[in-house]
């Protein structure tokens, strides 16, 4: 019985697979960088997808970067992009996970405490982290690109015991277009 209401779930269910285009790929000092477009048949829209890594015996690792190879890395694959025809517009750029980023523990340990409060709710930590060194490389680059960012959006923030975040997920919104 139970094996049949698991399938009917699965039956019921409306989901897609997105099709991932990629973009753009590149090594730099060691570590894959690509930016693939992301979008279901039946989506309106798109997101790009940031990734950096490294690959260890077949797994995706991360690897860490400057801020100067984040940036010019994603101006690079941003430029790309603007030549890249067919596509869905885009809403939204994945970063992925903040920890992945070298100068993000930084930034996060110095936190002050008002800071802290005003990012201790879902809506303060999207506002807070839009306005720091967290994702202003990200920021800098699409703005430098013509690309028009509405904000920021993070989920499954992870934080220390006395709420420090450490970690999240976390999306660049933009200005629905399909390219720069």
């Amino acid at each position: 019985m139970r094996a049949f209401f698991l399938l009917l779930i699965l039956l019921s269910t409306n989901a897609q697979a997105g099709i991932e285009t990629l973009i753009s790929k590149a090594q730099v000092a060691g570590c894959t960088i690509t930016l693939t477009h992301d979008a279901t048949p039946d989506a309106e829209w798109g997101t790009l997808i940031y990734r950096v890594y490294r690959v260890e015996a077949g797994v995706h690792v991360p690897c860490s970067l400057s801020v100067e190879d984040i940036r010019l890395s994603l101006a690079q694959a941003l430029e790309r992009y603007a030549g890249v025809s067919g596509l869905k517009p885009v809403e939204s750029l994945f970063i992925g996970r903040l920890e992945r980023y070298s100068w993000v523990a930084e930034a996060f340990a110095s936190m002050p405490e008002e800071d802290l409060r005003a990012a201790s709710t879902f809506a303060g930590f999207n506002a807070w982290i839009g306005t720091t060194a967290v994702v202003r490389p990200f920021i800098e680059v699409l703005t430098a690109q013509a690309f028009a960012v509405k904000g920021v959006s993070c989920e499954k923030v992870l934080r220390l015991p006395d709420g420090r975040p450490v970690d999240a997920l976390c999306w660049i919104l933009l200005e629905f277009a399909s390219t720069p």
